[in-house]
């Protein structure tokens, strides 16, 4: 027992030496260059897991220093955004948000350039920034919630450079249009809301929350439970819709850019709590990604499907007695045609 309680001040003890060795020279000095790239990269890592600030920036330091010595824009990529990570951790967003630019502007660089491998789309730096943007935001429609909904948009297109910016899709809505983006990252999500003249952004729950209840909606509508899916869809569809909720009745469309698990909800066919009836029935809905939705906001919108007052047993039973009504009537008619 004496043995294993001291174990992990072991563990901490052996890191804090190699730790050392990296930044005094010697050991890290006989190491390849490769080596020396994947211990900078491990020793920062572990650094942050364990919230030590201050050696997870020493490592990264290093490492962007042998990115830049040997233009390896790649670990320049990857510096950053430890860098941005560990003033995270260090409560700092604005110092992160410095850095984790800087790791977005290196990945879309080496993208355009052909050179990221097989790895085109990295979204972490883009996770990390849009949480360091809102974390640093004061105001619901402040410049950070700005930035945040841009580098969203950026992570979830194919190609960020074609996206399309905020102004050109504002000026293209119509009176009582509302286009509402989600983004689902690692540990945050978050939502942004805009019409022709305001953007608001808004915190989501978190993506294992979400995840859970989009699984949760899927099974009960595969199931036929509408009881299921209303249960869910309470406290799911006010959370997703945040302050357009109250808006809902002076809107005409919402056109919603989905993320992670969202992609899997039909978000239109929910109901949007207390009763009510889904966004469907009330309003035009499309879901579409970022890539499309300039061309989406210059479709025409399309008509809500009304609520009918009559339910489904009477629908029917007038829908038979219609049938008998013309048939009857046709068979007046061909009675008095060969009377003629």
């Amino acid at each position: 027992m004496l043995i294993r309680k001291h174990v992990p001040w072991a563990g901490f003890l052996v890191f804090g030496f190699a730790i050392t060795a990296l930044g005094q020279g010697p050991p890290i000095a006989r190491m390849s260059a490769e080596q020396q790239v994947q211990a900078l990269i491990q020793s920062g890592a572990h650094a942050i897991e364990v919230g030590d600030a201050p050696q997870a920036r020493a490592a990264y330091h290093q490492l962007l220093q042998l990115g830049r010595e040997n233009g390896r824009l790649d670990l320049v990529g990857q510096a950053q955004h430890g860098l941005g990570r560990a003033a995270l951790a260090a409560h700092d967003p604005l110092t992160a948000i410095d850095h984790l630019e800087q790791s977005v502007a290196a990945y879309e660089q080496l993208r355009a350039s052909g050179l990221s491998g097989e790895t085109p789309q990295r979204v972490e730096p883009y996770h990390s920034l849009i949480t360091a943007l809102m974390m640093q935001s004061s105001s619901p429609v402040d410049q950070f919630v700005e930035r945040a909904f841009a580098g969203a948009a950026r992570a979830r297109a194919d190609r960020p450079e074609h996206v399309r910016s905020r102004a050109d899709l504002a000026a293209a809505l119509g009176a009582g249009d509302m286009v509402i983006t989600f983004f689902v990252g690692e540990s945050q999500a978050y939502a942004w809301a805009f019409d022709r003249n305001t953007l608001i952004g808004y915190l989501l729950p978190p993506p294992a929350e979400i995840a859970a209840a989009v699984e949760r909606v899927n099974a009960y509508a595969a199931q036929n439970d509408r009881a299921g899916v209303e249960r869910i869809a309470d406290d799911l569809m006010p959370a997703l819709l945040g302050p357009v909720l109250d808006r809902i009745p002076a809107l005409t469309r919402v056109i919603f850019v989905m993320d992670g698990p969202l992609r899997q909800l039909s978000i239109g066919e929910l109901p949007i709590g207390d009763g009510k009836p889904s966004l469907s029935r009330r309003l035009s809905v499309s879901t579409v990604d970022d890539g499309s939705l300039f061309e989406e906001i210059g479709r025409a919108a399309s008509q809500p499907q009304p609520p009918s007052a009559w339910p489904m047993a009477t629908r029917v039973a007038g829908a038979i007695i219609i049938g008998i009504l013309l048939v009857a009537g046709v068979a007046v008619l061909r009675r008095r045609s060969s009377i003629a």
